[in-house]
């Protein structure tokens, strides 16, 4: 249970770096800024540069909402993912 525990609060913490962190925007920012400079050498680096864009916009857009457990906004910010933990009752 413990390892179960550690594995959802590691993945929490690295998910919410990436996707809404420091690290994460830098991360997209630089691979955006490099993908513009190989749109004109490489066909397949256009797709892949307005997904990022796409995902980024995404990211800013609802970088303000924190969405509960139970799927519904409630106005603050959370980010990463996170593993629901229930433990059947046993007697």
């Amino acid at each position: 249970m413990v390892k179960g525990m550690l594995n959802q609060y590691v993945m929490q913490n690295v998910s919410a770096e990436m996707f809404a962190g420091a690290t994460g925007k830098k991360l997209m920012n630089d691979n955006i800024a490099a993908l513009e400079r190989e749109v004109t050498n490489k066909p397949g680096s256009a797709e892949l540069h307005n997904f990022l864009k796409s995902v980024s916009n995404f990211l800013a857009r609802n970088a303000a909402v924190k969405v509960s457990g139970d799927g519904k906004a409630d106005g603050e910010r959370t980010a990463g993912l996170s593993i629901p933990l229930s433990q059947p009752t046993q007697p």
